[in-house]
């Protein structure tokens, strides 16, 4: 059988989404590296943070993302954790509570002034 982009269905309808879609929530986490004495969370602080406080949180995946953005007037390295989960009560609940405490972890260890959230809702198939 030869594969036919016209016949596969997850490309989108005219709706938008694709044929096997399912509704879920995508919460980016953005983080700032520039620390408030001068310093600048390392690379191998942010692998340690990635691996001691993120994978455990969210063992079936989720995106990492290296950039660079501007907090409070200054330009500063910063990266980014996106996490897609099904959009249930159970769901929104614990990865709630997953997401803000990674969230107080970086500010604690890092004495930043927050780290930004942003949720949305998204069509994904898998």
């Amino acid at each position: 059988m030869q594969w036919n982009p016209n016949n596969n269905p997850d490309v989108p309808t005219r709706t938008g989404k694709g044929k096997n879609t399912t509704q879920h929530i995508e919460t980016r986490l953005l983080f700032g590296r520039s620390i408030p004495d001068g310093g600048t969370v390392t690379d191998y602080s942010v692998r340690a943070f990635l691996d001691s406080y993120i994978c455990s949180r969210f063992p079936l995946g989720f995106t990492y993302t290296e950039s660079r953005g501007c907090w409070k007037g200054g330009q500063e390295e910063s990266f980014s954790v996106s996490v897609v989960y099904p959009d249930t009560v159970e769901a929104r609940r614990d990865y709630g509570i997953r997401l803000e405490e990674i969230r107080a972890e970086y500010v604690r260890l890092f004495r930043q002034d927050s780290v930004l959230r942003i949720d949305g809702l998204v069509s994904v198939s898998f």
